[in-house]
């Protein structure tokens, strides 16, 4: 028996001109139209006696064969191949990112057959979950969700030595935002960057996720180790955890959070902090590097 899901187009049977004259002597028999068979899996749809079935496209598994973040992991643009059942017929996937359909985003399927297809992930695409659909809007169930990671920044921005994180318009605050300012007991180690909340924020230096927490002072940070500097580079009160997780590869200028006030923080704004060689609460000390931003806030 056809599952649940399946979809079903009925057709009547044509009365020819033969019949039609026979029937204005007698009455005619009401046509019948048996169900096929046998569903074949291959083709992900059947007719006989003018009914169609159409299959239900399952995904199983989505993995990364191109343009992958590090660990194989999903970015915006990798390509990935799909594995599952009846995708012969899919056209489009969408990755549905968070609740609602505010982020949701199509892709179209380049290769397929039965149980694989290729499709692009867009450089807009957020975690969450997939689903496929066929040309007939016969859509898969969704997926577990998705960890996917920002796209690869614009190579002119990757090859800079380093870059303003804040991607948007922004300003230092005043003297309580300067490092070294009292903070109770202790004094300030960064320096203040205040933005709207949701202003992208990327790494100043690419390099390797050496933490990414939460606390009740920083609220959401992640510590970077900044690639051939010697130097940690901290982000803190983001507006939510960023996607990357500890032992990513991160490069200059890919965006690894947005703007917030998380933890204890008057106002949208970045912390940004930078520590010396060995790192951050590993030896280092803490360098003011109000100097360093303003250098790369005029270079980009």
């Amino acid at each position: 028996m056809p599952s649940r899901n399946a979809r079903f187009t009925v057709r009547k049977p044509s009365i020819g001109a033969a019949a039609r004259a026979a029937c204005a002597v007698a009455v005619c028999a009401t046509a019948t139209v048996a169900p096929p068979a046998e569903v074949g899996a291959d083709t992900g749809s059947q007719s006989a006696g003018g009914l169609a079935f159409f299959e239900t496209p399952t995904v199983e598994k989505v993995a990364c064969v191109r343009r992958c973040a590090s660990e194989r992991r999903l970015q915006g643009g990798s390509v990935v191949r799909v594995v599952g059942r009846s995708l012969a017929d899919v056209t489009a996937a969408t990755f549905h990112g968070e609740a609602g359909e505010e982020d949701d985003v199509t892709s179209k399927v380049r290769r397929r057959n039965s149980r694989r297809a290729v499709l692009r992930v867009p450089r807009t695409a957020v975690s969450g979950p997939l689903s496929v659909r066929t040309a007939d809007a016969v859509a898969s169930p969704e997926t577990d969700p998705l960890d996917i990671l920002p796209p690869l920044p614009p190579e002119a921005l990757a090859r800079k030595g380093h870059v303003f994180p804040v991607r948007g318009r922004h300003d230092f605050g005043g003297a309580g935002a300067r490092f070294g300012t009292g903070r109770g007991s202790r004094s300030h180690q960064g320096q203040d960057i205040f933005a709207r909340c949701g202003t992208p924020l990327v790494a100043a230096r690419g390099g390797r996720v050496q933490l990414r927490d939460y606390h009740p002072a920083a609220g959401h940070y992640i510590v970077i180790d900044g690639a051939r500097t010697g130097l940690d580079y901290a982000y803190m009160h983001l507006v939510s955890r960023s996607p990357f997780r500890v032992g990513d590869g991160v490069r200059t200028g890919q965006r690894i959070g947005s703007v917030g006030d998380s933890g204890n923080a008057h106002g949208c704004h970045l912390h940004f902090e930078l520590w010396s060689a060995p790192g951050w609460y590993e030896g280092g000390r803490p360098i003011d590097p109000l100097r360093a931003l303003r250098v790369w806030d005029r270079r980009t």
